[in-house]
């Protein structure tokens, strides 16, 4: 509908097709997700995700120069979207969204501030964000997984919109990251609605509708 400025989204959310989450545990915990050069702290109070939960993770980045992220092992064999819920932490800090593995180039690094995607590997199909409104926004991106040997996806944090790499090697000041909350990877080219996961994959059924 619009609404006097612009076009929004109202109304029944219809799935018309299933759906699988094939990242086990979509809350970033750090005894369910891999941890290198920096902390997580988990279920932030008083920030609230997009389920009106207060579950929101923060990565913050460590104090030594290197790279800073964690990351979940997944896998698929076709074109997949990758997408995480983020939110800023006031900390000037950027969130990357990457494949991690041998060969490709497949990541986007995005300003938790307003939603802009700064910056898109070469391997990425189609990239974007979604604002779910009170500085919600989902990340997201499409590549096609066999065009390199994909191990697992990275969430990272970058002190540079736009950085030589991807996953840029910096000094971390050991108390700044992002808020995220809501990873997910599944089949296709663009991410439907969130799929929640705890210890492993789920599938959503596809909605039907009946009109009498």
């Amino acid at each position: 509908v619009y609404n006097g400025s612009v076009w929004v989204k109202e109304g029944y959310l219809h799935e018309p097709e299933t759906a699988t989450n094939l990242i086990a545990d979509s809350i970033v915990t750090s005894s369910n997700w891999d941890v290198v050069g920096s902390s997580i702290t988990e279920n932030v109070s008083g920030i609230t995700s997009p389920d009106g939960g207060e579950v929101y993770s923060k990565i913050v980045e460590d104090s030594t120069t290197g790279v800073h992220y964690v990351s979940r092992s997944a896998s698929i064999a076709s074109v997949g979207c990758y997408s995480v819920f983020v939110k800023d932490a006031g900390d000037s800090r950027f969130v990357i969204l990457r494949t991690n593995g041998s060969g490709g180039d497949s990541y986007i690094i995005g300003d938790p501030t307003d939603g802009s995607v700064t910056e898109v590997g070469s391997d990425v199909i189609s990239s974007g964000s979604v604002d779910y409104g009170s500085g919600n926004y989902r990340f997201w991106f499409t590549y096609d997984s066999t065009l390199n040997d994909v191990t697992g996806y990275i969430l990272g944090v970058s002190n540079s919109a736009t950085p030589s790499s991807g996953l840029p090697s910096y000094a971390g000041d050991g108390t700044s990251g992002v808020y995220v909350w809501g990873a997910q990877l599944e089949a296709g080219s663009v991410p439907t609605s969130h799929v929640p996961t705890a210890g492993s994959t789920v599938t959503r059924a596809a909605d039907t509708l009946t009109l009498p």
